[in-house]
């Protein structure tokens, strides 16, 4: 099995693009898991994805299209609530019955099911970004930002969670599920960054396919299962670079891809300073002002 051990500089993200500038313009959608659940303590209705669109729309070229899954509990006026526009002709509201097989339906609520069929959309690019609402863009970004000839940039960093099977994983379904990659299926690579990456439909397919009884069965869990549970939009970065499908680089946890829990204020203030080309803001809820006054003056 070809594994790709070369990493490019860590802070190449952080200067001008730094790979060769492609010839042909390519068009590229972004896609957001959107949660539409308002009494899910877990999930409770943020501005986020107000901002995250925002900083979408502002810097990355050649966008072409704004994915936002919801469920059927979510309404179109809950959706404007949120200062959407769902009038603005590049946003595109989809539920997930529509994508998803309907021999897994109803799905309460197990995002890493609702990821591994995402490229299922009908109209979806072939490239796409896939966000988080509370991951944000910091900086211009071109196709060359995120593809390199022609293949996806897996990007990792220090900030990663460590999904060594010495680690202990109660209480963590999204830490035991990689460890269980690893341990099974020999999935590595799993230290990615905690921000928005870059996908291709094709290479989904082509994992599905090698991966098709582990996808199916997982599907059926309509709660987040820990160990017994797949991604398939997770994995395939991963085995991506392991099979040679795309490029593997580190990237610096500051400048280029900056995670930080919501409750820290200073270190969420400390965005305005550092300006980095991505940035996660983890676990937010709506009385925490310093964050949507620290958005607003980013995104103004």
């Amino acid at each position: 099995m070809p594994f790709m051990k070369t990493l490019l500089p860590n802070d190449t993200l952080s200067r001008s693009v730094f790979y060769t500038k492609s010839l042909v313009i390519t068009i590229m959608d972004v896609v957001y898991l959107w949660c539409g659940i308002p009494k899910n303590i877990k999930c409770p209705f943020t501005k986020d994805i107000f901002y995250s669109i925002k900083s979408v729309k502002k810097y990355i070229e050649n966008l072409r299209t704004i994915w936002i899954i919801v469920d059927d509990i979510v309404t179109i006026e809950q959706i404007k609530s949120l200062v959407v526009d769902v009038k603005d002709d590049k946003i595109r509201i989809v539920h997930y019955k529509d994508f998803m097989p309907k021999r897994y339906l109803p799905i309460l609520w197990n995002s890493n099911v609702l990821e591994s069929w995402i490229w299922k959309i009908k109209g979806l690019s072939e490239k796409f970004i896939y966000m988080n609402d509370d991951m944000y863009i910091g900086k211009k970004c071109t196709h060359d930002t995120f593809y390199y000839n022609d293949m996806p940039i897996v990007r990792i960093n220090r900030g990663s969670p460590n999904h060594s099977p010495t680690v202990r994983v109660e209480g963590n379904d999204h830490l035991a599920m990689w460890q269980n990659a690893v341990k099974e299926h020999n999935i590595h690579y799993t230290r990615l960054a905690h921000n928005c990456m870059p996908y291709k439909k094709s290479l989904l397919a082509k994992y599905y396919k090698l991966y098709k009884n582990q996808v199916e069965k997982a599907s059926l869990n309509t709660v987040r299962s820990g160990k017994d549970d797949f991604n398939l939009l997770r994995f395939t970065g991963s085995l991506s670079v392991m099979h040679g499908d795309a490029i593997l680089i580190a990237t610096d946890p500051i400048k280029v891809d900056y995670f930080v829990e919501a409750v820290e204020i200073k270190a969420v203030k400390k965005i305005l300073k550092i300006k980095p080309q991505f940035f996660c803001i983890n676990n937010t809820h709506m009385k925490q002002t310093w964050v949507y006054e620290t958005l607003e003056e980013y995104f103004k």
